[in-house]
């Protein structure tokens, strides 16, 4: 399932992949999962425990599902991002990729 709204430039998919975020500064990855995801960013549920605000860099890894034949396998897709929204009773992140990523 796919979604958009006048606010975005890119298709939302729902996907929830294993997620690790990793604030600017922080020598630890907090792992979660994603929620949606897009070529510019992704919402991440992820417990950081307050240590995050709108404008932080994170670095992130996705691992994303795929299929090679009757495998399931884990592509890890990296790079960093910037904190755009947060919110904090669902502990989620909504990231912008610094790059966009061919993810969809």
């Amino acid at each position: 399932m796919s979604q958009a709204d006048g606010k975005r430039r890119h298709i939302r998919k729902i996907a929830a992949w294993p997620a690790w975020v990793r604030l600017h500064g922080s020598a630890r990855f907090a792992k979660g999962h994603t929620k949606n995801v897009s070529r510019g960013g992704a919402y991440v549920v992820v417990p950081l425990d307050g240590a995050c605000s709108e404008g932080d860099e994170v670095d992130y890894v996705l691992g994303i599902r795929a299929e090679a034949g009757e495998h399931i396998v884990f592509q890890a897709v990296n790079g960093e991002a910037q904190v755009v929204r947060v919110e904090k009773t669902a502990e989620g992140l909504a990231l912008r990729f610094a790059e966009e990523k061919d993810i969809t």
